[in-house]
């Protein structure tokens, strides 16, 4: 993971086995003429507070999205392991979560179900 990404502070978020943070691919730090930075999101999952199931559930997840490629779904770009960690690299994608959104008084009685379902087709 060092050798290709530089992890950045702070927490973009947290779960139950791990967080989400922004990080930036090192090729773009090393070319001093490039002012482009390219950023994306680790998901870093502690294998200390996972069991078997939740292993398999993040395999999986691993799995599908090394199959899904649409210009509306985050992209996969690496996975690591090491003794402690899974690391997951993908697209970051800024703005929260839609299930937050929906639960937020900012949506109250402007979302609803079918908003987020036309959202998502």
């Amino acid at each position: 993971m060092r050798d290709y990404y530089r992890i950045l502070d702070p927490k973009l978020g947290t779960g139950a086995y791990g967080e989400v943070r922004k990080c930036v691919y090192k090729d773009n730090i090393k070319d001093k003429k490039s002012s482009i930075k390219e950023y994306r999101a680790v998901k870093i999952l502690s294998k200390a507070y996972m069991e078997e199931k939740d292993v398999r559930g993040f395999q999986n997840e691993i799995f599908v999205m090394t199959k899904l490629h649409h210009p509306n779904i985050l992209k996969f770009h690496h996975f690591f392991e090491d003794l402690r960690r899974y690391l997951m690299v993908m697209d970051i994608c800024e703005g929260g979560e839609l299930f937050d959104y929906t639960k937020s008084e900012e949506s109250k009685g402007g979302f609803n179900s079918f908003d987020a379902g036309f959202i998502m087709k």
